[in-house]
């Protein structure tokens, strides 16, 4: 939708008729809002003339599809009349809008406003030109800017499951979309009320990029007769959702139940064994930041064993790619201290530090450790998954693509090609650019993103974070 509104104003001053050649132009206006820019003034004389003002209208950043509009004064300081149109878009016009081929006739001292609207259909940053043509000297041009970045949208907004007999249940299909021009992060879902449940949605800290969407389903089974509420929250660092409200109301059927046959459930399978590889890098940058590893020894060994699964760790630093203090497990004594020791542990016999940037190629080298006889011996399992953990506050700087190593690190482990439920990488990484040498995360994030490990933000270590790489080895 677009508008354009015809305003008059006289600018001539008391007992002054106009086009006597005597009034500074724009005298008695009042200024427009909105916009930058300067206008053009003009001394009234014979001839027609004509102020623009503002020459540069920012309409900022908005969501998509949402109009927002301003305003340009145009005023006629000349003292003959003048004639005005037509007035042009040149550039993005699809997204600027106003009255198509606008005319008007200004007499001496009149103002005429133009009304334009920007409601973009499409991220991203648009400008546009607005040309004002008039029998006057010159065609002012008006230069438009507009940006849009969408927003995170949860679909649907509220769902009313209406009446639901006991024990049965009723779903709905939910969808988290980024309409939005950058990356963020989810966390994982929350959903309160009796009787409501969800599945799906991520169960650790998960990127959401440009156009991506995530699905989850939301349900109702009622326990107890009589009405229930509750939500469903989103929640990110960077936007903010409003909960889906949840309604339903719990009834018995009218049907009686005479009797019924319990059927035990089958026999779940217990979750994988895991084995946990950190590769750390040494470089300067990274001393306040190892410091705080040892934080997520606890809730990650608290994690596995909250998930019954069988785990073991190695901690990489060195060039010779043996772990520091060997394989860990819940049975080594002094877990913590070995644990803190051994990410910590940053220089070789020789006493210098190895160019650990490279934690592609130390986690390949680690892996053919692990063969018989070598020093990293029985680390790798049969059948149990290889969590490949990545900590770095830079972007890696191994000779080859992460396609190349990931295929390394699958053959290790039995697997022909990627993707495979026994192998996932995360990373521990500088993810906003705020702690390291700023070159970001590059192909750390391709490799996490590909095999649905988890994403943090090594910039800000918290102990959830030990809980979070747990889960993702069963995620």
């Amino acid at each position: 939708m677009s508008w354009v509104v015809w305003s008059w104003m006289a600018l001539v001053g008391c007992g002054q008729p106009a086009g006597d050649g005597s009034h500074e132009a724009g005298s008695g206006a009042t200024a427009p809002t909105g916009g930058t820019g300067t206008a053009t003034s003009v001394t009234l004389s014979g001839e027609p003339a004509m102020e623009v003002t503002p020459l540069r209208l920012d309409f900022g950043t908005g969501l998509l599809d949402a109009p927002t509009t301003q305003s340009v004064q145009l005023v006629n300081t000349g003292g003959d009349t003048l004639t005005v149109g037509p007035l042009e878009l040149i550039g993005d016009d699809q997204l600027f809008a106003m009255g198509s081929d606008a005319h008007a006739v200004l007499v001496a001292g009149d103002e005429l406003t133009v009304e334009l609207t920007y409601a973009a259909s499409e991220v991203g940053d648009h400008q546009a030109s607005l040309v004002v043509n008039s029998d006057g000297a010159g065609a002012p041009v008006v230069e438009l800017f507009g940006s849009t970045h969408g927003d995170l949208v949860l679909t649907p907004g509220a769902w009313d499951a209406g009446s639901v007999e006991i024990p049965c249940s009723e779903s709905v299909d939910v969808v988290l979309e980024n309409r939005g021009t950058d990356r963020v992060y989810i966390e994982p879902w929350q959903i309160t009320g009796s009787g409501f449940w969800v599945n799906g949605g991520p169960s650790v800290t998960t990127a959401l990029h440009p156009g991506e969407s995530m699905t989850a389903i939301v349900g109702y089974q009622p326990l107890t007769e009589g009405a229930s509420t509750g939500s469903l929250t989103v929640i990110n660092a960077d936007n903010s959702i409003p909960p889906m409200s949840l309604d339903a109301v719990g009834v018995y059927s009218a049907t009686e139940i005479d009797a019924f046959t319990y059927v035990a459930p089958t026999s779940v399978p217990p979750p994988p064994a895991v084995d946990m590889l950190f590769a750390v890098d040494q470089s300067c940058s990274m001393d306040d930041n190892s410091s705080h590893l040892a934080d997520l020894l606890t809730p990650m060994v608290d994690g596995f064993s909250d998930l019954g699964m069988d785990w073991q760790l190695g901690v990489v630093t060195l060039p010779h790619a043996c772990f520091n203090h060997g394989i860990l497990t819940s049975s080594t004594p002094d877990l913590h201290t070995r644990f803190a020791e051994a990410v910590l542990d940053g220089h070789d016999a020789s006493g210098d530090s190895w160019n650990s940037e490279k934690l592609y190629a130390m986690v390949e080298d680690a892996l053919e450790a692990a063969a018989p006889g070598r020093c990293n011996d029985g680390f790798l399992r049969p059948d149990a998954q290889l969590h490949v953990v990545f900590v770095s506050d830079e972007k890696d700087r191994s000779p080859y693509s992460w396609t190349t190593y990931l295929t390394t690190y699958a053959n290790a482990i039995g697997v022909v090609t990627p993707p495979s439920d026994r192998l996932f990488l995360s990373l521990l990484g500088d993810l906003d650019l705020v702690c390291g040498d700023f070159s970001g995360t590059g192909q750390y994030e391709d490799g996490v993103l590909y095999t649905g490990g988890a994403l943090l933000d090594i910039c800000q270590i918290e102990p959830s974070f030990g809980t979070a790489l747990a889960e993702a080895a069963v995620a």
